[in-house]
């Protein structure tokens, strides 16, 4: 997941440019793309129209809509405080969810306890090791 950081600062061509070096080469990975910049997302949508985009936010409602309704955004990538704020509406939202950023193990524990798609954290040897033992 690569963030494109144009909230505060736009970078003239920066979409562009990431994109031609990720689609230019065979890695050995797949990429996505995440940003607080819908802007940003939807000029990636255009080159590359197959690519995983998804929305970050803090807990804004607005962006949360904006996200539902946005047909190339396949998820949101929400501050954890807003999912267990909104634990009614996360039930029934219709796309991926993946909350950052989750680095202690309790609050990691809580999160592998609900229908989240994913965590963003620092600490992801940490987050294997913990959800494997939870498997036990």
């Amino acid at each position: 997941m690569i963030e494109i950081k144009t909230d505060k600062y736009e970078y003239a061509g920066i979409e562009e440019k990431v994109s031609k070096l990720l689609t230019n080469s065979v890695w050995p990975f797949q990429h996505a793309y995440c940003s607080f910049n819908i802007d940003s997302l939807k000029r990636l949508s255009l080159l590359e129209t197959d690519v995983q985009l998804d929305l970050l936010l803090s807990s804004s409602q607005k962006k949360v809509t904006l996200a539902k309704n946005t047909t190339y955004l396949e998820g949101i990538h929400p501050k954890v405080d807003w999912y267990f704020s909104n634990l009614e509406e996360v039930q029934a939202f219709p796309k991926a969810i993946r909350c950052w950023t989750i680095n202690e193990e309790a609050q990691m524990i809580q999160c592998f306890n609900q229908p989240m798609d994913a965590i963003i954290t620092d600490f992801p040897e940490r987050a294997i090791r913990l959800k494997q033992s939870m498997k036990k």
